[in-house]
């Protein structure tokens, strides 16, 4: 099982090109009982365990290589965890899956305001680049 749910800078092909090496069947997919909220100072996202009726919305990549893996564990760094997890995808299949779980010692970085992906791809995405440009291959 190495498919992936991406909910933040991961979803938008532009980023996810530039960590992973090769090309990944995906489909838009849906996580139940996880928030997604923003990271103060940053452009991105991180999510936590919620309410068991809180969902939101990402993309799942399928079948990841085992190097790839590699370099998305470094991308996300140490304040995440790569946790198993369910989701549900458009097409109403559920499939397991990993996503990057921000770790409990780390939730002070979180603000309380939902992530606004529209605004992500509209204003932050460039930032985002050009900030993490050197994405370790």
């Amino acid at each position: 099982m190495n498919n992936l749910f991406t909910y933040g800078s991961l979803m938008f092909p532009e980023v996810w090109g530039r960590v992973v090496d090769a090309s990944y069947r995906s489909l838009d997919a849906t996580l139940r009982g996880y928030v997604r909220r923003q990271v103060r100072g940053e452009t991105y996202p991180a999510i936590i365990p919620g309410a068991a009726g809180s969902c939101l919305e990402g993309v799942l990549y399928y079948g990841i290589l085992p190097d790839d893996l590699v370099r998305l564990d470094r991308f996300e760094g140490d304040y995440y965890v790569r946790a198993a997890v369910t989701v549900l995808t458009a097409q109403g299949s559920a499939v397991d899956a990993y996503a990057y779980v921000l770790k409990e010692a780390y939730r002070h970085i979180l603000s309380a305001e939902e992530w606004d992906h529209v605004a992500f791809e509209e204003k932050g995405i460039g930032r985002f680049l050009s900030d993490y440009c050197g994405f370790d291959r």
